[in-house]
C-alpha cells in the first residue's frame, strides 16, 4: 500500500513526500522498492547513483526489458552513449527474437527504439 502511495506522490512531483513514504516501506531485497527509490533519485538527477541501484535490482530480478531500458537511460543521461546504445540493441534484439511479446515488455521495446533514434 505504501509503495502505491509513493508512486502516486512521485507522479504528482511530490518528491519529498515520496522519499518519506518510501523510507517507511524500505525493504532492501524488494525489487519494486529498489526501483521506486531509483526512480526518485532519477527525477532528482542523481544518475550515477541510480545506475548502481538499477544494477542491484537487475541482480535481484534478472535481466528484464524494463530494467535494461532504465539502465540505458542512465547511461544516456551520463553521456555514456555507447553503453546506452548497446543496451538498446539488446532490448531490440531480445524483442525481435520473441514471437509474442507481453504488453509490458512491448512498451520498453518501443521506448528503447525511440531512445536509439
Amino acid at each position: 500500500m505504501k509503495l502505491l502511495q509513493a508512486n502516486a506522490e512521485l507522479e504528482q512531483g511530490l518528491l519529498s513526500a515520496c522519499s518519506t513514504t518510501l523510507s517507511q516501506c524500505l525493504e532492501e531485497d524488494d525489487p519494486e522498492t529498489i526501483i521506486a527509490l531509483a526512480t526518485l533519485d532519477f527525477r532528482q538527477g542523481r544518475f550515477a547513483k541510480v545506475l548502481e541501484t538499477y544494477k542491484l535490482a537487475e541482480l535481484v530480478m534478472g535481466a528484464q526489458p524494463k530494467l535494461m531500458y532504465y539502465i540505458a537511460l542512465c547511461h544516456y543521461e551520463l553521456s555514456d552513449y555507447d553503453a546506452a546504445l548497446e543496451l538498446v540493441h539488446e532490448i531490440i534484439d531480445e524483442a525481435s527474437e520473441e514471437e509474442q511479446m507481453e504488453s509490458n515488455n512491448e512498451s520498453y521495446f518501443v521506448e528503447a527504439t525511440n531512445l536509439k533514434a
